[in-house]
């Protein structure tokens, strides 16, 4: 299945390898990249698997040194100890109740400001997630889609990847059909839904996207041929830039 994602610290790649748990390399020598180990965190956890829902290593951010977020498809949020690169360790695992009643917790990319985790969460939305400690909880979510088990399929939005602009307070997030969300998070606990870009079922869809400086890039899919969860007969790269416009309260 290939890699979803990959990160370093600079010495050590952190690999998403999918439904085979997390790969660690050392790159310290570019010239000779070594493999150092593996960890495949619990699948049993939130449910058991089965033919559609397989968990898989999506989203992947460093918290601290030794501390690896594991945002886990159809097996919720993984917090593993990477101290010892040998032998990681999972030493948390949190699914949010709320969510895991009405549907799947389908956690695509992670990322972090402070002691929260802003995770998107297919149709259910933002989900932002206390990680002070290994006992994690929900403080936030953003559901504006009113997700549940039996509207997978056509939805206005499906949030898949995350972006933090930390000089702006800003957060950035894929919203599948509704193409971008973006979040003010100078409150880190509450995020704010400040703008959006892009009109529902205009069979325009964005599947990933990244932020540099005041532009934003987004990258679009064509699934015209399968046209699931959602219609898009539109792929490539769409460059936007924005302006944030902040108010103060007199």
């Amino acid at each position: 299945q290939g890699a979803a994602i990959a990160i370093s610290d600079g010495n050590y790649a952190y690999l998403g390898g999918m439904d085979d748990g997390l790969i660690i390399l050392d790159v310290s020598n570019k010239s000779n990249i070594t493999f150092k180990s593996s960890i495949l965190p619990d699948p049993n956890y939130p449910e058991v698997p089965d033919l559609f829902s397989v968990p898989n290593v999506r989203g992947l951010a460093l918290y601290g040194t030794d501390t690896l977020m594991v945002a886990y498809d159809a097996g919720g949020l993984r917090m593993l100890d990477v101290s010892n690169k040998s032998a990681p360790i999972e030493i948390g695992k949190y699914a949010d109740p709320d969510i895991e009643n009405i549907a799947q917790s389908a956690y695509n990319n992670i990322a972090i400001k402070q002691h929260y985790a802003y995770i998107p969460v297919d149709m259910c939305g933002l989900l932002v997630v206390d990680i002070a400690d290994s006992d994690m909880s929900t403080v936030a979510w953003f559901n504006p889609w009113d997700c549940d088990s039996t509207n997978w399929n056509g939805r206005p939005g499906h949030t898949n990847e995350v972006r933090i602009n930390e000089d702006e307070d800003l957060l950035f997030v894929s919203g599948g059909d509704s193409e971008l969300l973006i979040f003010d998070i100078s409150n880190p606990a509450t995020p704010t839904l400040k703008a959006t870009y892009g009109v529902p079922f205009d069979s325009i869809v964005a599947w990933s996207l990244d932020v540099f400086g005041n532009q934003i890039s987004l990258a679009l899919v064509d699934n015209s041929f399968v046209g699931f969860p959602y219609y898009s007969d539109v792929g490539g790269i769409q460059l936007l830039q924005y302006e944030a416009i902040h108010t103060i309260d007199i």
